[in-house]
């Protein structure tokens, strides 16, 4: 992602006394202020931006964590249909290019239960149609 981008997605870069000072509550507050703007980054089309995020929010907030990966992998050509072939709950094991198959996903999908899981793919794809993003091919991306 470009330095435009990551401005937008990140805001200003706060000096290490400011972090300091940051209270939890401030905190919370500048995850969502972080998630409001990657909503828009990614509607502009950066990918990057909904992974980063992603990355961010896996261990405070790992059900949104596991959306902003849905959507940012599929707008990098990884396949986001229900492909088990482990046919082993809670081990999901999916085709070549199948986004629940990177590694801090598939943690997620493993912590968070089947269940759970395809209740998330059906939020994210909603949100992506929503917002007229739409998965793109593994091989336009790769």
């Amino acid at each position: 992602m470009d330095d435009e981008g990551l401005t937008i997605l990140w805001g200003r870069r706060r000096s290490s006394r400011e972090a300091r000072r940051g209270s939890r509550k401030s905190r919370a507050s500048g995850l969502s202020q972080i998630s409001s703007r990657a909503r828009v980054v990614c509607k502009t089309g950066h990918a990057e931006a909904a992974r980063s995020l992603a990355d961010e929010l896996v261990w405070s907030r790992p059900e949104e964590a596991y959306k902003w990966y849905y959507i940012g992998l599929s707008q990098q050509g990884y396949s986001v249909g229900w492909h088990d072939e482990n046919h082993s709950p809670p081990y999901y094991c999916g085709p070549v290019g199948d986004f629940r198959n990177v590694a801090m996903v598939s943690d997620l999908v493993v912590s968070l239960g089947w269940e759970r899981v395809r209740q998330l793919d059906e939020e994210a794809a909603q949100w992506m149609a929503a917002n007229g993003i739409a998965p793109r091919p593994w091989r336009e991306t790769r």
